[in-house]
């Protein structure tokens, strides 16, 4: 059977009305009432002829939640086609997302396995293999993908790298919170100590065993993986670029070359080089902002010295998915970096050599 996905769009404002406007077009059975969160009703589980169901949520106005859809031409297809049409009702019923409000993509579904922690099928990604993926491709989908117009900054989702790299700190009693800790316990012990830490910290990945609520989850009500790193949009395209990424990732091929990046960085042979490294992955590639002003106010920026970059990035995923690379390059292209003011997205366009068509108006709306 081919890779199966769907995808969940919070939206903070009129979720009744935008599920009472898909039921009118025949996609969802709700006539503008959202049901309970995880409601297991015969529509909300009918994942195979029901397009949309929408739910309450706790963090936003309310989530509407996709069926199934099939990495095949035909599922492409109709998954695109529902996007579109979420996207002309949220419109049409002006429901809008929020900088809280996360897109999450489910690969895969498991109806007799729902709710138990299971492992992909062997021509998925593996779960270590996907994390060491994840770990080098984070910061970049950070800067420059994830967002909205702006950077991704989701309160409600955590760092995988952040979270490893605290589980690991837990385990062998690093309680510091400088380089210098981890040179200590790193750089000054023994060789078969490094060992035992890096066996520690490679079990971590193969478990996934951190909060479902952060950027990349093992999948808690069916499915394999959860992908939580988006911020919603009502855009088909940007919907259709997470579930795809969200897909290739899924796949050997793709996800080993991000691995490859992750381990010839991670693992080098000089210890202090490697707990230099493995400083910067706790947190998540960013470095204090070397030439902060009031005038450029960003307290963190991703540091130069990151394996992986936003032109590599788009070259694999473009290899292996041509539309998917096109995607990424038209996100990139709008998407500022974080914490920016809105005057620097003039910069955006200057030290990228950008020009975004309409930009200008994007720029007068925001007082620019």
């Amino acid at each position: 059977m081919p890779r199966s996905f769907g995808f969940e769009a919070e939206f903070m404002s009129e979720v009744p009305a935008l599920i009472g406007e898909l039921t009118e077009r025949g996609l969802a059975r709700q006539e503008g009432r959202l049901h309970g969160y995880h409601c297991d009703c015969d529509d909300c589980s009918d994942i195979w002829n029901v397009t949309f169901r929408a739910q309450r949520d706790s963090s936003c106005g309310g989530e509407i939640i996709s069926g199934l859809f099939f990495d095949t031409p035909g599922g492409w297809e109709r998954a695109i086609h529902a996007m579109e049409a979420l996207q002309e009702a949220a419109l049409d019923v002006d429901a809008s997302t929020a900088m809280m409000c996360g897109m999450h993509v489910h690969l895969g579904w498991a109806p007799q396995v729902r709710g138990q922690n299971h492992l992909p099928p062997d021509d998925w990604t593996p779960s270590k293999t996907m994390t060491e993926a994840w770990l080098a491709l984070e910061p970049i989908l950070w800067e420059y993908i994830a967002g909205s117009v702006w950077a991704q900054r989701r309160g409600n989702n955590e760092r995988v790298s952040a979270l490893l790299m605290m589980m690991q700190h837990q385990d062998w009693e690093m309680w510091g919170d400088t380089l210098v800790c981890m040179e200590d316990m790193l750089g000054e012990k023994s060789k078969t100590f490094n060992l035992k830490w890096r066996r520690g910290f490679e079990t971590k990945m193969e478990m996934m065993g951190w909060d479902r609520h952060a950027d990349l989850a093992r999948a808690a009500h069916g499915g394999f993986y959860e992908v939580r790193i988006f911020n919603a949009s009502r855009a088909a395209w940007r919907t259709e670029m997470a579930c795809r990424l969200s897909v290739a990732l899924s796949k050997v091929e793709v996800a080993e070359q991000f691995a490859e990046i992750f381990r010839e960085w991670a693992w080098v042979d000089d210890l202090h080089e490697r707990a230099r490294r493995l400083w910067l992955l706790a947190g998540g590639g960013y470095i204090p902002n070397p030439q902060r002003t009031e005038a450029h106010h960003r307290r963190h920026v991703l540091s130069p010295d990151w394996p992986l970059t936003l032109e590599r990035t788009i070259e694999i995923f473009g290899s292996a998915d041509e539309r998917l690379g096109a995607l990424l390059d038209k996100q990139a292209t709008y998407q500022s970096v974080a914490g920016d003011q809105w005057s620097e997205l003039r910069g955006l366009h200057v030290r990228n050599g950008i020009t975004v068509p309409g930009h200008d108006k994007v720029l007068a709306a925001l007082g620019g």
